[in-house]
């Protein structure tokens, strides 16, 4: 009886009415979209050539490490969700997990193109990328045995690493992808 008029009492109808799995699913999309936006990657997308592809890269990869690490929580209970729920599954897994591999490759595609990166598999460097950034982000925090240090540390020191990792060696690989441009012409 304590609690009888609660639902009286806030003007809702008791039981409360569950939205639609096709509501929930529309809510959350709209949500992630809001709170994981990445303008810095779509510029470097938009863009042919970087006038600085070391200061980009750093941009883009601490832009995604920023949106991840302040998604954790809400990124943790919809994937842990999606392995029950083929909806979240789709949404999670399907739409935002693939699109943002999808974006980053045509990101590493184009500075690969360009003599910016490496010669490397751009879905791959793409794939790493991404999921350096999630473990270290997001799921270190789940470590039973995590670093006994802070999150500014390992940001700081996980996006030298990527940058690092990527970057094509001056000369080296700038001299293959170069060759390949001569030859493409010579044979034009």
């Amino acid at each position: 009886e304590r609690w009888g008029n609660l639902g009286q009492a806030a003007g809702t109808e008791l039981p409360i009415k569950t939205p639609s799995m096709t509501r929930i699913v529309e809510r959350l999309q709209g949500r992630i979209e809001s709170v994981f936006p990445l303008p810095t990657l779509d510029a470097a997308i938009s863009r042919r050539r970087s006038s600085d592809p070391e200061e980009e890269l750093k941009s883009v990869v601490r832009e995604l490490y920023l949106r991840t690490e302040e998604s954790r929580e809400g990124a943790d209970i919809l994937e842990k969700s999606a392995l029950d729920m083929p909806e979240l599954c789709r949404l999670f897994f399907e739409q935002v997990r693939r699109g943002l591999f999808e974006r980053m490759t045509r990101y590493v595609t184009a500075r690969v193109r360009d003599g910016s990166f490496r010669h490397i598999d751009p879905a791959v460097a793409a794939r790493f990328i991404v999921e350096t950034v999630t473990f270290f982000a997001r799921h270190r925090h789940l470590d039973p045995d995590p670093l006994p240090h802070t999150d500014e540390m390992i940001r700081d020191s996980v996006i030298p690493l990527i940058v690092g990792s990527l970057l094509a060696a001056p000369g080296r690989d700038q001299r293959r992808t170069g060759s390949r441009r001569a030859r493409r012409k010579a044979r034009s």
